[in-house]
This record gives structure tokens, sequence and C-alpha cells, in this order.
């Protein structure tokens, strides 16, 4: 019996210096632990204090790069109203053929105030017929007449397809347009007005010309009436050149020879007279001429 007592104590001090050597190993690693922990807590805290420090040095950036479009918005409404005080100045001269502005409004950036076409680069837009296409070529000389007033210009351009409108009758035809630039307008042009364009297609000098009305023609071809022994006796012509009012004749007809002006009612043989006392025997409208030397 005392012996059994004797182990069981010894036992239980055994345990008991196992139980406080524990006990001491989890207070050391506790005390460890809360050490740890310490540190953590305050690299914690340096490396937050460190970052808010970073952020504050880059909102502080932020800001000042919100500021400047507001700087700028600021700096251009200021110079916008400078300039809108000293009014407004267009960079080419001209005349102003549209007007968008309303005073007293206000105006859009960069919107239009208005439209401005220059004088110094004016053209004069001509519709061509097909007859009249075949003998005008860029570069020829034309004289411009609006308002009474006469212009040198020439043909800049002709377009490459035909457009369909009316002609003087009513009928659906097709045009060529073709561009004259005038050579020195001046501020007396009114844009967008008719003008009547006379394009020079050529040029003959030295030879015979009549007035157009004095040239005939049937299915034999072209003729003109001449006098011959107080009668009119019928000349065929060949013709050249030609302008609104005169023809070139560039046979048929001899210099000094009398020619009828005016023919309609003139037949071959009819008895005329150029000489004034013997007008009664003729058309009274027919007229006589001699041929020009143009």
């Amino acid at each position: 019996m005392n012996s059994l007592t004797a182990q069981y104590e010894a036992l239980a001090n055994k345990q008991s210096e196992e139980a406080l050597s524990v006990k001491a190993a989890l207070d050391a690693a506790a005390a460890d632990l809360a050490n740890q922990q310490q540190a953590l807590s305050a690299a914690k805290a340096t490396y937050d204090a460190e970052k808010q420090a970073v952020l504050s040095d880059s909102a502080k950036r932020q800001l000042e790069l919100a500021q400047v479009p507001s700087s700028l918005s600021v700096q251009s409404a200021k110079e916008d109203l400078a300039r809108g005080r000293d009014g407004v100045t267009a960079p080419i001269s001209g005349v102003v053929t549209s007007l968008s502005a309303v005073p007293g409004s206000s105006a859009a950036a960069y919107g239009p105030l208005c439209t401005i076409q220059s004088l110094s680069d004016v053209y004069v837009d001509v519709a061509l017929s097909r007859y009249d296409l075949e003998k005008v070529k860029p570069g020829q000389s034309a004289v411009v007449t609006t308002l009474g007033r006469t212009y040198t210009g020439t043909v800049a351009s002709i377009d490459a397809m035909a457009t369909a409108g009316a002609s003087a009758t009513g009928t659906a035809t097709a045009y060529v347009h073709a561009k004259v630039q005038l050579d020195a307008p001046d501020g007396d042009i009114k844009l967008g007005l008719e003008a009547n364009v006379v394009i020079a297609t050529g040029e003959a000098k030295g030879v015979l010309s009549l007035p157009i009305s004095a040239v005939n023609t049937d299915v034999s071809g072209q003729f003109c009436y001449v006098v011959e022994n107080g009668a009119a006796v019928r000349r065929d012509v060949k013709t050249g050149l030609s302008s609104d009012t005169q023809v070139e004749i560039a046979s048929g007809i001899s210099a000094g020879d009398e020619v009828i002006l005016n023919p309609q009612d003139v037949t071959e043989g009819m008895a005329v007279s150029s000489d004034p006392a013997a007008a009664a025997q003729m058309p009274a409208d027919a007229g006589m001429g001699a041929v020009m030397m143009g």
C-alpha cells in the first residue's frame, strides 16, 4: 500500500512538471506572437502612412491637372470676348452673299456668320449648245458685258458632261457648261446676274465680210444676191468665220460687188437698182451694200 502511494505521488509530480514545462513553452510562444503582432502592426502603420503620403501627392497632381482646362477655358473666354469686342474681320475681301448671324443672338463657336465671295476671282458660267461646243476651246478670249460694263476674259474650263435644259422655244435640249474667267473684275460686278458673253472662236484679218442677213441658205448651199445690170443675180458663196453680225466670205463674192443686204422678198432676175431714184423698183427693206474688207 505504501509502495502504490509513493508511485502515484511520483507520477503526479512528473505530470505537474511536464504541465509546467508545456505552460512555459506556451507562454513563451504567446509572448513571441505578441511581439510579432506588434511588429506587424508597426509595419502596417508605416506602410499605411507611406501609402497615404503617395496618394496625397497623386491627388495633388490630379487636382493640378484638373485645374489646367479650367484655366485654359477662362483664358480662351477672355480672348474670345476681346476679339468679339474688336469685331470680326474676314480673311478675304469680297461681297457678302449670305448672312447667318442675327444681331443680339449668341454665335456658336466655329459656326458660320456669313458667306463672302471674292471679287478677285470671278467666273461667268456659259451654257454651250452642241453647235457652239465644236468651236469653243479653253484659252480662247472672251468679252463679257453686264450692267452696261464690258470686261475681258478667257475660257478657263469646259465641263466633260452635258446637263439637261430647255431651249428658247421650250424644247428639251442638252448643254455643256463652260467657265469664263474675267481678267480684271471690279466692285461694280453683281454676282449672280446674267451677262452677255462673246467668245472669240477664231480670227481672220484682211478677208471679205458681209452682214449675216445678206447670206441665204437653201438645199443647194449658201448664196447671196448681187446687182448686175440692174437685176438681182444669185451668187453661190462659201463662208468662213462668223460673229453675231458679220460672216466671212471665203469665195463667190469679190471686193466692190454690190450685194443686197436684206433679200427676203428678192428673187433672181428681179429689177433692182442702187440708184435712189430707182429705189421704188425693189422691196423697201432690201437695202444695198458693197462687200467690205474686214
